[in-house]
């Protein structure tokens, strides 16, 4: 008795969450389309993923200020995030065979940005099972 109850709970338990889960995931979707034109946001579609970078501060020269890049599924649900500093940077490709995503760094020589462009890199290796990769 103890025992099937248990996995009852457990199960609702699991269902719950991918519910909620799915649940925001189509929530932050639609704010961040509807904010598109305001917040300074840009969108890269494949047949497979939706790529949203947005932007803290409006959009400078090839994209510096911070940013938030948020990977979705075609179905909306959020597959990962992660946040870039204040370098500019443009996504060059999306490889849904490879699972990977290029991005090209602006004006990486500059030694003061080196260290701190570095930095950001070695905390941004992946996004949502995708791998990034800079050039």
């Amino acid at each position: 008795m103890k025992i099937t109850r248990f996995i009852k709970l457990s199960v609702l338990i699991i269902v719950l969450f991918f519910v909620s889960y799915s649940v925001l995931s189509l929530v932050l979707y639609n704010r961040l389309l509807k904010n598109k034109e305001a917040e300074s946001i840009s969108f890269y579609e494949t047949d497979l993923v939706l790529l949203v970078v947005k932007y803290t501060a409006p959009k400078m020269c090839f994209g510096s200020g911070h940013k938030k890049m948020y990977l979705f599924a075609r179905n909306h649900l959020l597959l990962g995030s992660c946040t870039f500093g204040e370098f500019p940077m443009e996504i060059k490709f999306i490889n849904t065979k490879e699972k990977s995503i290029s991005i090209v760094i602006k004006d990486f020589h500059y030694d003061s940005n080196k260290v701190y462009i570095e930095s950001w890199i070695q905390k941004n290796k992946k996004i949502g099972g995708y791998k990034i990769i800079y050039e």
